[in-house]
């Protein structure tokens, strides 16, 4: 599992041995994606669904439920890994290239973006990897522009999450009557071999590209900020 800080701050995760090659010479973690045996396609967001309590911490109070598990993690780091983990797998397969960019008028920020290198089939990235999909060869899109939803909910974390399940579950076999809280575990048990890879490839990223990691972390946090009610003034007599 990924040992996120208090403030999800990558730099503290602690690397196995086995990771220490650095990011580009480590070939073995995320093979590309064919089915296998009756398994179908799942995205990458979709094996974390699965099988959160590998990419999130166990929150407080309440937090997200495995479907297979009695454990429950934190709606927001799931989510963060799960957009993270799309992109880097995208990355790995270089079907995706990050680069930055300034933005703004006086005080100019240093921005992330994705620029499409190679066509890919959109149902083995998912949900999270649609705007990217629509993208023509060469083409480029904002991060904040690969999530950024006219949406407007409390708890974005959870909205997008319930749309990995949409989007990327549903019509799977994997849950009776396309039901989150009705999983068919024996079923969902064969796509374990995938967490591993998922992980460490995640875990890889996190470590040997820091900045691009915390530049996507804080994307994320301004889309859900944008995506929050704007609170109403108390108007006073």
């Amino acid at each position: 599992m990924i040992k996120f800080s208090n403030k999800f701050d990558a730099t503290n995760i602690k690397m196995p041995s086995s990771m220490k090659k650095g990011w580009e010479q480590n070939t073995d973690y995320f093979p590309s994606g064919n089915n296998q045996g009756n398994q179908v396609k799942l995205s990458p967001a979709a094996i974390m669904y699965l099988f959160p309590e590998f990419f999130s911490r166990k929150p407080r109070f309440g937090g997200f439920k495995s479907p297979c598990n009695n454990v429950k993690v934190k709606h927001n780091e799931l989510f963060y890994s799960m957009f993270i983990g799309t992109l880097a797998v995208m990355e790995y397969r270089k079907l995706i290239r990050f680069y930055k960019y300034k933005k703004g008028f006086l005080i100019k920020s240093s921005k992330l973006g994705v620029l499409k290198n190679s066509m890919f089939d959109p149902i083995e990235y998912g949900y999270l990897a649609r705007r990217i999909a629509r993208l023509q060869v060469g083409q480029t899109i904002s991060i904040y522009g690969v999530l950024k939803v006219d949406v407007e909910t409390v708890v974005p974390e959870k909205y997008f999450i319930n749309q990995v399940f949409k989007y990327d579950l549903t019509g799977k076999g994997l849950f009776y009557d396309d039901d989150s809280n009705r999983p068919i575990c024996d079923r969902i048990y064969f796509y374990r071999g995938k967490v591993s890879e998922l992980s460490k490839l995640l875990q890889s990223f996190a470590f040997y590209r820091k900045d691009e990691y915390k530049m996507i972390i804080k994307e994320i946090r301004q889309v859900f900020t944008d995506m929050k009610p704007e609170e109403e003034e108390d108007d006073w007599d």
